[in-house]
């Protein structure tokens, strides 16, 4: 049986893709890494 992905367990939680970039991005500033770093915490 395959185990969900992180995108379906938030999906599943009522997480959308964008509320998700937006905490990455949150993240980052908070870290005071560059804006560019969002995307690589996604990862």
């Amino acid at each position: 049986m395959k185990e969900d992905s992180l995108f379906d367990k938030l999906s599943k939680r009522g997480v959308s893709r964008r509320d998700f970039m937006k905490f990455c991005s949150a993240m980052a500033a908070t870290l005071a890494l560059p804006s560019g770093f969002a995307a690589r915490i996604a990862e």
